[in-house]
């Protein structure tokens, strides 16, 4: 077996591994909680039909195919688990794009040319397009900063799981360095994974309020926001 290079992430894969061959179908929630804001972005970017309900069918087909624990079970930690993950997301968006040319009647011949349209058609959005992606993240910036106004912490794990970070690096980043024991790291992760994920009044349940208000206030629909 090759060298593994990412330890952290190889345990994890290995324990949602085993309770997934031992009939636990809940344990892909803590990598779907993880992973799946990133996954949901990165699909609408690269699938010919954006729409709403096409989005949520690949990356359901997704998460349910992730179920049978082959993929989770074949990580060898080369690559991190995300990028791993990512890979196989890949692959299923061009298979959907490959199935959305066959239906026009025009099939590119390999998987970087469909990868290559899809970025061309990236590049060329409409004007109204481009309005549309301006005011979600005008409406993303408002939320986080009336957040910060209620719960600054709240706001900050937002705003870090915006930007990719895992539970883990958000406390390492919240510890800045100053105890960074790992019984004091992994103690701060699982608050902060609690913090975050809990309903109605985790950090995420309290972004998603003030998004709906702005919404409602803006007129705008959960379908504008998809598109």
């Amino acid at each position: 077996m090759p060298a593994i290079k990412n330890h952290n992430d190889y345990k994890l894969a290995q324990r949602i591994c085993d309770e997934l061959r031992s009939d636990n179908p809940e344990a892909i929630t803590e990598i779907h909680l993880k992973y799946q804001h990133l996954f949901l972005n990165y699909t609408r970017q690269r699938v010919f039909d954006r729409s709403p309900h096409s989005v949520e069918t690949i990356l359901t087909n997704f998460w349910v195919e992730m179920l049978n624990g082959k993929a989770i079970c074949s990580y060898e930690g080369r690559a991190s688990l995300r990028t791993f993950l990512l890979n196989i997301l890949r692959k299923r968006i061009i298979d959907e794009n490959r199935r959305i040319e066959r239906k026009k009647g025009k099939l590119p011949e390999t998987d970087d040319e469909i990868d290559n349209i899809g970025e061309t058609a990236l590049r060329q959005t409409s004007p109204e397009e481009e309005l549309m992606r301006k005011e979600q993240i005008k409406l993303a910036h408002e939320a986080l900063l009336r957040l910060s106004e209620i719960s600054p912490r709240d706001a900050n794990f937002v705003r870090m799981h915006l930007d990719g970070l895992s539970y883990k690096e958000m406390a390492l980043r919240e510890l800045a360095g100053e105890d960074t024991r790992p019984e004091k790291v992994s103690k701060l992760t699982a608050s902060i994974k609690k913090q975050f994920s809990r309903k109605r009044t985790g950090s995420m349940a309290k972004f998603e309020i003030i998004v709906r208000r702005l919404m409602e206030k803006n007129k705008l629909s959960y379908a504008d926001l998809l598109n």
